[in-house]
């Protein structure tokens, strides 16, 4: 699948390149994303919130 037709609202934890994304995008580790959606699900603004809360961003 092309990235412009995935849903960017969700995040693939199966995929490497989408978990590499989201952690530069959100400013935190691999570890602290899968952490993150181990808790919420994987709802982009869900993990989005969940890290703002319970780890520092850098970005």
């Amino acid at each position: 699948m092309t990235p412009e037709a995935k849903d960017r609202a969700f995040i693939d934890a199966t995929e490497e390149v989408e978990l590499n994304d989201w952690s530069n995008r959100f400013g935190v580790t691999k570890q602290q994303l899968r952490t993150a959606m181990a808790a919420v699900g994987g709802r982009a603004t869900d993990v989005e919130a969940y890290l703002a809360s319970h780890i520092t961003m850098t970005t």
